[in-house]
């Protein structure tokens, strides 16, 4: 799911574009099927004429943060969400021009 950044922060530092979510069932890692999906989100974003696009993933889902670094990105961002007692941290990536994830992966 990709659409317009809804980060304000992320908007003026470049960012219009935002990968809202991708999950990949662990019995299908590894089968580049991240990557698939990855290369289609920067075409559709290309197509529609968006030029950054970030997306969040919780801090310590290292195997994700692994993902996203070997597609070639920066972190550019760190939030705390708090529901109730719980609190998740979040970690944003971003490809300053998405052209580069496209050919990256």
């Amino acid at each position: 799911m990709e659409r317009a950044v809804r980060d304000v922060d992320l908007k003026g530092h470049g960012f219009d574009g935002e990968i809202g979510a991708i999950y990949v069932l662990q019995r299908f890692q590894k089968q580049r099927i991240g990557r698939a999906l990855m290369k289609a989100l920067a075409s559709d974003l290309i197509g529609r004429g968006f030029c950054g696009v970030a997306l969040w993933v919780l801090k310590e889902n290292a195997h994700a943060r692994h993902f996203y670094e070997k597609c070639g990105d920066e972190v550019i961002g760190e939030r705390k969400d708090v529901s109730g007692q719980v609190v998740l941290t979040e970690v944003a990536y971003g490809w300053r021009d998405i052209k580069v994830l496209q050919a990256h992966i």
